[in-house]
C-alpha cells in the first residue's frame, strides 16, 4: 500500500532464511550423526535445532547489508 517494495523484499528474504533452517537442521544432523554417532543424539540434536537458524540468518544479514551498500 506505501509502495515498500525493497522492505517486503528483504523481509521476505530473511524468512525465507529461516525457514530454511529446517533444511540446515537435517544436515547438521546428519553431519552429528556421522562424527558422533546415535549415542548421544538427544543432546546434539538438542543443540542443532536451536542453532541451525544461525548461520541462516547470519549469511542473509550479511548479504543484504553488503547488497545495500552497493546500491547506495
Amino acid at each position: 500500500m506505501r509502495e515498500k517494495i525493497v522492505q517486503h523484499r528483504r523481509w521476505t528474504m530473511v524468512n525465507y532464511s529461516l525457514t530454511f533452517a529446517a533444511v540446515t537442521l537435517r544436515i547438521w544432523l546428519g553431519l552429528c550423526m556421522l562424527v558422533f554417532g546415535l549415542q548421544q543424539y538427544d543432546v546434539y540434536y538438542a543443540y542443532t535445532a536451536w542453532l541451525c537458524w544461525v548461520p541462516n540468518l547470519l549469511f542473509i544479514l550479511v548479504y543484504l547489508k553488503r547488497k545495500k551498500s552497493n546500491v547506495c
